[in-house]
């Protein structure tokens, strides 16, 4: 059985294990798994912005999205934000299995209505599954040390995913208009 889904972009794993400036999430899933607990809270403190960071750049590969009943075209997030609905909760579906390390996963989806009514989802499908694993590490571990559950956590990320994007001037503007 060939082990290519552990080599993503035809790197191998310990490529992205000791790449740990560009993918930090990636060291505590492995400072845990080798009991090295100073390093994961070093390295703790890093990661909410990062695990906001690696989702918010997923969702935003998602774009252009059409409805699909009203051929209405969303060029990016900000318009999506601007203009769906949102519907809670967002859900991953392999924590609710509590697998937290599929080879297949399902993933995660948030959901929004158009402005026609249809349901639209963004989700983790495409997601590399090394980084779908170490979001998922991240996020167990979360949601224990917050006493809150997956749902609320997902729409704590979304809050500040949604913040991030609207705090932006939309695309072809400067912050320095008069």
């Amino acid at each position: 059985m060939s082990a290519g889904w552990l080599e993503p972009h035809g790197k191998s794993i310990f490529h992205w294990v000791w790449n740990f400036q560009q993918y930090p999430i990636l060291a505590i899933v492995f400072a845990r798994e080798l009991g090295d607990t100073s390093a994961v809270r070093r390295l703790r403190q890093m990661i909410e912005a990062d695990v906001v960071r690696l989702m918010r750049e997923h969702l935003e590969s998602q774009f252009p999205k059409v409805c699909p009943t009203c051929h209405f075209r969303y060029e990016d997030l900000r318009q999506y934000i601007f203009i769906t609905e949102r519907i809670e909760p967002s859900v991953c579906y392999d924590a609710e299995i509590e697998d937290w390390t599929p080879r297949q996963p399902i993933g995660t989806a948030t959901y929004s209505n158009c402005r026609c009514g249809t349901t639209l989802a963004l989700s983790s499908h495409g997601m590399p599954v090394l980084r779908l694993w170490a979001l998922y590490h991240w996020a167990r571990g979360e949601k224990k040390r917050r006493g809150i559950t997956m749902p609320e956590l997902l729409s704590y990320l979304r809050d500040q995913i949604r913040q991030q994007v609207l705090a932006e001037p939309p695309k072809g503007e400067s912050k320095d208009i008069p």
